[in-house]
């Protein structure tokens, strides 16, 4: 890797495939680096992303931890429901592969296929 005139060590490049920004403002962007403003304008549906693209690589995400986080007053079916429609709509706006379901359910990214500014600050440290 090249160093800058800083004698710093420049941050790796977001590979190809889709981005989140979620330092600073909210940027999210699909695969062929066009802004997915419907899911920035959706904040439950950009966290429910959010959280689970900043999970440390290799990490996954039960489907119950995320009914309680998001749907605490929810019943069960209901919140299991909103939770179905949500992982609809982020991989409808972000693309397809980018938030998959394990065989046990529970929910990862690949981050082959979603590059996360908060992963790349956390493997830059």
């Amino acid at each position: 890797m090249r160093r800058d005139e800083s004698g710093l060590d420049p941050p790796p490049a977001p590979p190809t495939g889709a981005r989140l920004h979620a330092l600073g403002d909210l940027r999210i962007f699909d695969a062929e680096g066009r802004s997915v403003a419907s899911l920035e304008a959706q904040p439950k549906r950009a966290a429910l992303l959010i959280y689970v693209a900043c999970l440390p690589e290799g990490s996954f995400c039960p489907r119950d931890q995320l009914l309680a986080l998001f749907w605490p007053d929810f019943d069960d079916e209901r919140a299991r429901n909103s939770l179905r429609t949500s992982l609809y709509y982020v991989r409808r706006a972000i693309g397809p592969g980018v938030v998959n379901s394990r065989p046990d359910g529970a929910l990862e990214t690949d981050a082959q296929t979603l590059w996360c500014d908060v992963r790349a600050f956390e493997a830059a440290t």
